[in-house]
């Protein structure tokens, strides 16, 4: 088994940056599924149509 050697900067990542970038990736990952579950409510207004009710703080603070 063959074992290859990389001398390049990009290859070897500080372990803080790694860690930032898969937290940011986690983040919108998050973002993206949680948008329709707690960012938009279906509601009902007086004429009894289906209104879509935005909840971006509830989202924020979650």
């Amino acid at each position: 088994m063959a074992v290859t050697v990389t001398t390049s900067r990009d290859a070897v990542a500080h372990p803080l940056a790694r860690a930032a970038r898969e937290a940011v990736y986690a983040g919108i990952i998050s973002f993206g599924m949680f948008v329709l579950l707690i960012g938009l409510k279906t509601d009902q207004n007086i004429r009894n149509e289906v209104i879509l009710a935005q909840r971006w703080a509830l989202l924020v603070g979650v």
